[in-house]
């Protein structure tokens, strides 16, 4: 009889390896923080040894600004293109951005906070995550601007706190407990809050 050759397991690449590690270093951040970002704690998410985690990044600095990058992936990756109006653009963005929160949350934490930014400098990566929030509140301005020129929009809204309002609805989404009625968040519930949204701009 022959002998059964046994299967090896095929080693993953490291682009794989690399955004297991990134994704593993954002749960880590955002749920635990930034005390508990050790290579061994990342070891153990991704089932390395410590020691290999390097073999894929230079150092827990390089990792964190691939978790920059990741972010930026998340929300500005693919975006949906402009619709017929000015707010039937900034309603394909609002739930594009909700999906892309809801299903990613940490991403959220890590624009709202200083967690990637070591306490009292600023650096690259606080520069970079700024620019993400304004240039994800650049849109939504954009789009009010556009629609209240169109007169869309109900007379005397400040554009400020209306984009405020967008915002805020948009992260809010990515706080959603896991184990609420709303942990399963579906394509009816963003319309129905983007309804109200639009109800609020519009007086419609």
């Amino acid at each position: 009889m022959g002998r059964i050759k046994k299967s090896i397991p095929s080693k993953k690449s490291t682009d794989v390896r690399q955004r297991e590690i990134i994704d593993a270093a954002m749960k880590i951040l955002t749920s635990d923080g930034a005390r508990q970002f050790t290579a061994e704690r990342l070891g153990k998410e991704v089932g390395l040894a410590s020691g290999s985690i390097f073999r894929h990044f230079r150092s827990l600095e390089e990792i964190l600004d691939g978790v920059v990058d990741r972010v930026e992936e998340i929300i500005f990756t693919d975006p949906p293109s402009r619709g017929n109006s000015p707010l039937e653009t900034l309603r394909l963005f609002f739930e594009f951005r909700v999906l892309a929160i809801h299903e990613h949350p940490e991403v959220s934490r890590l624009l709202l906070t200083s967690i990637l930014i070591p306490k009292g400098k600023r650096s690259a990566r606080d520069r970079r995550l700024r620019e993400f929030r304004l240039r994800s509140r650049r849109i939504i301005m954009d789009c009010l601007k556009e629609a209240k020129k169109e007169g869309a929009l109900s007379k005397g809204i400040h554009l400020e706190a209306a984009t405020m309002l967008v915002l805020g609805a948009i992260y809010a989404i990515g706080h959603v407990p896991a184990g609420s009625n709303q942990g399963n968040i579906d394509s009816g519930l963003i319309r129905h809050i983007w309804h109200l949204l639009e109800r609020s701009l519009t007086n419609g």
